[in-house]
């Protein structure tokens, strides 16, 4: 599975939610969800493997410093804000913060 950032899954997100509310653009559903996913395989097997991979988030366990800092166990990522005050992914890789 490709690593999707957490910005490029939140851009897909707002997307399809803008897509939904409007129209396909002449396209069909497969074509549109393909242009908007990114699919590089724009076959519906492809389209279908793309959904998955947005719908996948893992889940991590991540250390949480005194000051507030965080490592994430699943990609690595030192972050800056402490994810138990109300952020639950990792800003980097958007696992799901689990601790």
């Amino acid at each position: 599975m490709n690593e999707i950032t957490t910005e490029e899954r939140l851009r897909i997100v707002e997307e399809l939610n803008r897509t939904a509310n409007d129209s396909l653009g002449g396209d069909s559903l497969q074509r549109a969800l393909a242009r908007i996913t990114g699919a590089e395989d724009t076959s519906w097997r492809g389209v279908m493997r793309r959904v998955a991979e947005l719908a996948y988030r893992p889940t991590t366990q991540v250390q949480v410093a005194p000051d507030g800092k965080y490592h994430c166990f699943a990609c690595g990522h030192d972050g800056k804000t402490d994810p138990t005050c109300g952020l639950n992914y990792c800003e980097q890789c958007g696992a799901e913060v689990t601790n």
